[in-house]
């Protein structure tokens, strides 16, 4: 569901980091590493800023799910 979700975001509006970020996570939490690494490839060069210091702002009332999103996002990073 968070795949798809993330897709017709995109869909929608293709620069949007937090969709793909959210993405490329699912896609590791899917054992989808191939897809992932390509959506990171995008990401990278739509965002080359990108800093985690952007998830860690977001609001979650408990703080590992910030963790747990920036942790999905590693793993891809860790691929390349």
């Amino acid at each position: 569901a968070a795949i798809a979700t993330a897709e017709r975001s995109l869909n929608l509006s293709p620069s949007y980091f937090y969709a793909r970020f959210l993405k490329i996570g699912a896609l590791m939490k899917s054992g989808r590493r191939d897809e992932a690494a390509h959506e990171l490839a995008i990401f990278m060069t739509r965002h080359p800023d990108f800093s985690e210091q952007r998830i860690r702002w977001i609001p979650f009332v408990d703080p590992s799910r910030n963790n747990f999103l920036i942790a999905n996002f590693d793993r891809a990073k860790s691929l390349a």
